[in-house]
């Protein structure tokens, strides 16, 4: 998850997909991809069983893929207990008050926590529950485990597994660009890698936030998160 800027005047309701599509980099909100088969969808922030006037509020729709729109379904920002960051929101930093990082050396899992570190230091305490809520929705859509017990569930376990294999890929190719980039002497293929790296690290790339973890974790590529958009 990175935060979007969401353009403004609203559209008409026959540009709404479009601007979506434009406005969220042509990904998932959540997972931050773009599946091919299953397609994307319009989702309501705030469920429309909140309100009827959700249904067609700007504000409120956001660009998301089936899978973490089935995942999310209705058990989430229907009262303060169950309330998710809001990646439109500027305030909420959602690629650092989380922790987006994976094991790769044995089954490849993801583990999403809250940044402790940072909230204790930083934020007010009303944040940490939204922020819970969160790493908890993302670790859903990621590794399949949802409480709701539908025949629906087995079917979002084998997306999530597809899922991370997609991401282990996508990890894979990034640390492969920068073990390529420290290596090389030559200026020519270092400026090739560093363009490669950077368009990785863009908003619009897949599993953008895993990728500046791994930045924001490595005193050897540190100077990367300079390309941070």
């Amino acid at each position: 998850m990175v935060n979007i800027e969401r353009s403004y005047p609203e559209p008409d309701k026959s540009d709404v997909l479009k601007r979506l599509h434009t406005d969220f980099k042509n990904k998932c909100y959540i997972c931050e991809y773009t599946p091919i088969n299953s397609g994307m969808e319009v989702e309501h922030f705030v469920p429309q069983s909140c309100g009827k006037e959700l249904k067609f509020q700007w504000d409120n729709l956001f660009f998301a893929c089936r899978h973490c729109n089935i995942t999310t379904s209705t058990r989430y920002n229907t009262n303060d207990d169950n309330k998710i960051l809001n990646c439109t929101n500027s305030q909420h930093d959602v690629v650092n008050w989380i922790k987006y990082e994976y094991d790769i050396n044995y089954e490849f899992t993801v583990r999403l926590t809250t940044n402790i570190e940072l909230i204790t230091n930083t934020l007010d305490s009303r944040y940490k529950k939204i922020i819970d809520n969160t790493v908890k929705l993302l670790t859903e859509v990621y590794n399949g485990k949802s409480p709701a017990k539908t025949m629906k569930t087995s079917n979002l376990t084998m997306e999530a597994s597809n899922l991370r294999i997609l991401l282990k890929d996508k990890i894979l190719y990034f640390k492969e660009l920068l073990k390529k980039y420290k290596q090389t002497d030559s200026v020519n293929k270092k400026e090739i890698l560093r363009e490669k790296i950077e368009t990785e690290l863009r908003k619009d790339s897949a599993f953008t936030a895993f990728k500046r973890w791994i930045i924001m974790k490595s005193r050897h590529y540190s100077a990367f998160a300079d390309y941070f958009d």
